[in-house]
């Protein structure tokens, strides 16, 4: 039995989710790893996700957390009250469209533990349109590597929060999980890969990070406003950036 020393806190933003939040919730309260706090974070949904979230809670009352947001804040500032409110020693994130295999948490928290690693990612399948696909990762990468090309899936990552401290996602509109691994990367100088798919991604046409072009103009900004690189050293990764992009988009290659 794990340890309250190991207490992982997963959290979960929603908008309008009704459609799968409980699939989400539900691969959650399958893991394998027993010590875990869920915070659900729902952001003015208009739809019957708050109903959903209640019944949860009201059968969990000792695992998940619900917040609901007065205003539609954003996901940054969502994830960010979510950070606010966790308690463990770890902090995971789950988007409310995706879902882990059962043995998630128990597998990367093992192999955290085995390489001394504050924080990890692991390997995932992409579900587009009903077609699969699973999306390999390196065994290591550093902040070089995830400005020339972001491999890290949100729904994958668990990261050292004692060591982290409260470290907040920057308040961008685009682009705010990679924003978040660099600000990592500033206190762990490196992510761990675990090359294992135990999260199940959904990649829905009209999500922000399948429209290429408004997600190239956000990658753009964060080089330059929030890591404040030269224009130079942002041309150099942006190039980096585009290939892999045209290269996913069009061979279908991760």
């Amino acid at each position: 039995m794990p340890s309250k020393n190991s207490l992982v806190s997963i959290i979960m933003p929603c908008h309008n989710s009704m459609n799968f939040v409980g699939r989400a919730i539900d691969s959650v309260l399958k893991q394998t790893y027993e010590d875990w706090e869920l915070i659900i974070i729902d952001d003015c949904s208009s739809d019957a996700t708050v109903s959903i979230l209640h019944k949860y809670q009201k059968s969990y009352p000792h695992k998940i957390r619900i917040v609901l947001n007065n205003a539609n804040l954003g996901a940054d500032k969502t994830r960010n009250l979510g950070i606010d409110k966790a308690q463990g020693r770890f902090i995971a994130f789950i988007d409310s469209d995706d879902y882990w295999l059962e043995k998630k948490i128990a597998i990367q928290i093992q192999f955290m533990e085995s390489n001394q690693s504050s924080f990890s990612f692991t390997g995932v399948v992409v579900d587009e349109s009903g077609s699969r696909r699973v999306r390999n990762i390196p065994r290591r990468v550093r902040r070089s590597d995830i400005l020339k090309n972001n491999c890290i899936t949100t729904s994958s990552v668990i990261y050292n929060a004692r060591k982290a401290g409260k470290a907040k996602i920057p308040e961008i509109r685009k682009g705010q999980d990679l924003a978040m691994w660099l600000l990592l990367m500033k206190t762990f100088n490196h992510a761990d890969g675990l090359d294992i798919p135990l999260v199940v991604y959904f990649k829905r046409e009209n999500s922000l990070s399948a429209n290429k072009l408004n997600s190239a103009k956000w990658v753009w900004r964060l080089y330059r406003n929030v890591e404040k690189m030269s224009l130079i050293t942002s041309l150099y990764y942006f190039m980096f950036y585009a290939a892999n992009g045209i290269r996913k988009h069009f061979f279908n290659k991760l």
